[in-house]
């Protein structure tokens, strides 16, 4: 691996021997919370709802194979990083042997809203239909996807 800095302030390059293309880097996820309360109405209906917290700077890496410091990246990942409350909700409706469904869900963005992508929050909305008697099941789905991205990588 190799990183070259500009020479001007004084920072040197830094080489590290390894094979082409190849870094080897551990990446810890943050810990996450889910609340979850569900009600069931008779045979006839069920609605759910789950709450989600992740605090995305709280990640960090660690190139535990190599003398290559990750300070750099660990210091970034806390600058764009931010605290995330994710909702959703959902139900489904028994009709004999047919079964209607729907739900929506909120994600909030990881970033920081001074960022780039800060307000990369969205909404889910799906939908279903399934039946179901004592030798066939038959299941159908639709979900689409609501967001307002300014900038989005390879595109």
């Amino acid at each position: 691996m190799q990183s070259t800095f500009d020479q001007q302030y004084g920072v040197p390059d830094y080489y590290l021997q390894s094979p082409t293309n190849e870094f080897e880097y551990w990446l810890r996820t943050p810990w996450k919370a889910i609340g979850s309360v569900a009600l069931q109405l008779g045979r006839i209906a069920i609605i759910s709802a789950d709450y989600e917290y992740m605090d995305y700077s709280e990640a960090s890496m660690d190139s535990r194979s190599t003398d290559y410091d990750l300070l750099d990246q660990n210091d970034r990942i806390r600058e764009i990083y931010t605290a995330a409350h994710n909702i959703r909700l959902g139900a489904e409706l028994h009709l004999g042997p047919m079964y209607l469904r729907g739900g929506a869900s909120y994600y909030d963005s990881p970033y920081k809203k001074t960022e780039i992508n800060g307000e990369s929050s969205y909404i889910t909305l799906n939908g279903g239909l399934g039946f179901r008697s004592e030798k066939v099941f038959f299941d159908l789905a639709y979900a689409i996807r609501l967001n307002d991205y300014q900038y989005r990588l390879y595109i």
